[in-house]
């Protein structure tokens, strides 16, 4: 089972830390175990919120789509409300 862990908050700095377990995706063998978060096999961090996750066809690649962080700006634009 592939699980994803969101942020504490839109920076979290704290999560850089992987002991924080945030920010995260950690794989756990469906074996009937109770599950401690940090137990899981570590596949990414640093991902505030991972909202789609998926295994390519030979099941060797992980890939996920990330919602990021809010109220970041380029260049003094809001990257969210600019336009091409």
């Amino acid at each position: 089972m592939i699980v994803t862990r969101g942020s504490d908050s839109n920076i979290d700095t704290g999560s850089a830390e992987i002991s924080s377990g945030r920010s995260q995706i950690r794989r756990f063998a469906l074996n009937g175990s109770t599950y401690q978060w940090l137990d899981g096999e570590l596949l990414g961090w640093g991902l505030r919120n991972g909202v789609g996750v998926a295994l390519d066809s030979d099941g060797t690649s992980l890939w996920e789509v990330e919602n990021s962080a809010d109220e970041v700006n380029w260049n003094g634009i809001d990257v969210h409300q600019a336009s091409l």
